[in-house]
């Protein structure tokens, strides 16, 4: 957990708009508290322009304006400025998995292949997190068929057997 108390991963629902900084970003206080624009309050955040939209986006004071209410997910920090990184992209707020704890064991969730390998597949679940399936486990796919059965970009489905958050192994 980072210096100010704002967890990698955590859905702010209600962070306040309390700056903007025209092409460049945005300081948002989180949980209704003030934030300084020094790193003193205990949840401020910064959202990069490029992390404010799916779109881009060219003037954020169009879009945004001080005391407006978003919705946004802490996806860093910055530790010189004792501020979290936060996103108000969409894609990113509503992951179903963004960090290796929000990976049980169990779950099911929808994945990306992102490659066919003959040991099986690897399927982006987020944007900082891949995951292997074996090719044991495509119980239903004769070996020699994997690369005609699936393909680079399909979305599927898949249900996570383990992770060792240690490793970064999902």
């Amino acid at each position: 957990r980072p210096k100010n108390g704002l967890a990698l991963g955590t859905v702010i629902e209600e962070a306040v708009v309390y700056r903007i900084d025209p092409g460049v970003g945005m300081l948002l206080q989180a949980n209704g508290q003030a934030a300084s624009g020094h790193g003193e309050s205990s949840s401020a955040a910064y959202v990069h322009i490029s992390d404010a939209s799916d779109e881009r986006m060219e003037k954020l004071e169009k879009v945004f304006k001080p005391g407006q209410k978003v919705q946004g997910r802490v996806i860093g920090s910055r530790l010189l400025d004792g501020l979290s990184s936060m996103s108000l992209k969409t894609s990113v707020v509503e992951q179903e998995i963004f960090t290796y704890d929000d990976a049980i064991p169990g779950r099911v969730v929808r994945g990306t292949i992102v490659s066919v390998e003959e040991y099986g597949l690897l399927i982006k679940l987020s944007d900082t997190m891949k995951a292997l399936c074996p090719i044991t486990h495509l119980s239903d796919v004769p070996r020699s068929k994997i690369s005609s059965k699936f393909a680079v970009g399909t979305r599927i489905k898949v249900r996570i057997l383990e992770r060792d958050a240690a490793r970064r192994r999902v």
